[in-house]
């Protein structure tokens, strides 16, 4: 997740940050503890189990992993994933 916020903070469209200041924010991100690994085994499986691509399937192996919701507003994978596990659209 942290190249997500690295790609959020770099393509923003009101605050054009240095890629110094991009990295320091995700290196600050990092080490306050708060970002959780998973199994790329299990993403993978994933992936494969519910046809869906290995980088969105990610989202759904977090939210698995962490027994937390699957949020998303992508009806598709809504139907593959978050709603045989109990997310919201």
């Amino acid at each position: 997740m942290l190249y997500e916020v690295a790609n959020a903070l770099r393509l923003h469209r009101m605050y054009r940050l240095a890629p110094g200041s991009v990295a320091g924010v995700v290196k600050a991100l990092a080490g306050l503890g708060i970002v959780r690994s998973f199994s790329l085994e299990g993403t993978v499986e994933l992936s494969v189990d519910e046809s869906v691509n290995v980088y969105n399937a990610v989202y759904g192996a977090i939210a698995l992993s962490t027994g937390g919701a699957l949020v998303t507003s992508d009806e598709e994978f809504y139907e593959k994933i978050g709603s045989k596990r109990g997310s919201s659209c």
